[in-house]
């Protein structure tokens, strides 16, 4: 049976860390310096571990196994959120080097063939699950296009500046593999709670979410009445208590959803809220509840505007 080096493996998790290592977190948002640095180095690390390992034009690192007969592929991404988690991605993509390393090293599994992967911007800095969409032929050419980060770099020149705007992407070619397998480390309490070490997953979660513009009328803080004002601050303010009383009826003991973001704009203390803007997501298993929790978004949208003053207008 191939056996893992445990030693080994922790080795190659430290080391992909040192990427954009940030207090307990790591900072290495897709195509960064940083992120290809640590993309280069996973290719090398599946060129020693005997595979045919490339960078494709999105920023994907691939080693594909020489050995005939259908595949396993193995991974996850190796992008991070904002100081994120140093497990978190990293974990399924060095267990996948791992794996195939063992089989390589045990003669009596070194004929069956493993494939490696590191997706790219699984966390969405210019759109999200952007790798294993384009490994599946899905992204669309026009989101591609218009997809930037919230610096306002368009992935087209992010791209550019990494060096792959003249490499093709890699394709699925589903004759090649029997299945495809992730391990990925818990985000949640659910595992620890119940003192177990692993869990298999029984489903995925749908994500939905939206960008709401507040459009008010910006003006002087210390003049302007409380009953003239068209405040897009407290506008969102409101909005999101009420949409967050609206999902609650909604949501089963799983359910979850985040406002991750709220942005007044000009930004100062005297002076009334021209626009703002919030970044609402949700997330469930199922499709059912997503689609009411869509229609709980545009009901208030639709009785907000209704009363004159700020308006709404979605994005996303």
């Amino acid at each position: 049976m191939a056996k893992i080096n445990a030693a080994r493996l922790l080795e190659d998790l430290r080391k992909l860390r040192t990427f954009g290592a940030t207090g307990n977190g790591v900072v290495r948002p897709s195509l960064s310096t940083t992120d290809m640095e640590a993309r280069r180095w996973l290719c090398a690390q599946m060129s020693e571990a005997g595979l045919r390992a490339e960078i494709d034009g999105v920023g994907n690192v691939l080693g594909r196994s020489s050995q005939p007969g259908k595949a396993l592929l193995i991974g996850s991404h190796s992008d991070t959120q904002p100081t994120g988690g140093w497990l978190d991605g990293a974990l399924g993509v060095i267990y996948g080097l791992e794996i195939v390393r063992a089989l390589r090293e045990n003669s009596r599994v070194s004929h069956l063939p493993a494939d490696t992967i590191s997706w790219i911007d699984e966390e969405g800095t210019f759109l999200g699950c952007l790798g294993s969409r384009s490994f599946c032929g899905v992204v669309d050419d026009a989101a591609m296009r218009v997809a930037k980060s919230e610096s306002g770099e368009l992935l087209s020149d992010a791209i550019k500046a990494a060096g792959l705007a003249d490499t093709a992407p890699f394709r699925l070619e589903p004759d090649r593999y029997i299945g495809y397998l992730e391990a990925h480390i818990e985000q949640g309490p659910y595992l620890e709670d119940e003192n177990n070490k692993i869990g298999v997953v029984t489903s995925i979660v749908g994500i939905r979410g939206a960008e709401l513009e507040f459009v008010g009328e910006q003006n002087h803080a210390g003049t302007t009445p409380m009953a003239r004002r068209k405040d897009a601050g407290m506008a969102l303010i409101h909005f999101a208590h009420e949409l967050d009383a609206r999902f609650q009826a909604l949501a089963d003991v799983r359910t979850v959803w985040t406002f991750g973001k709220a942005d007044f704009q000009p930004g100062a203390p005297s002076i009334v809220p021209g626009r703002a803007r919030l970044l609402v997501q949700f997330r469930d298993a199922s499709e059912e509840r997503l689609d009411q929790f869509d229609a709980a978004l545009d009901a208030l949208i639709t009785q907000t505007n209704g009363r004159g003053g700020v308006q709404v207008e979605i994005g996303l």
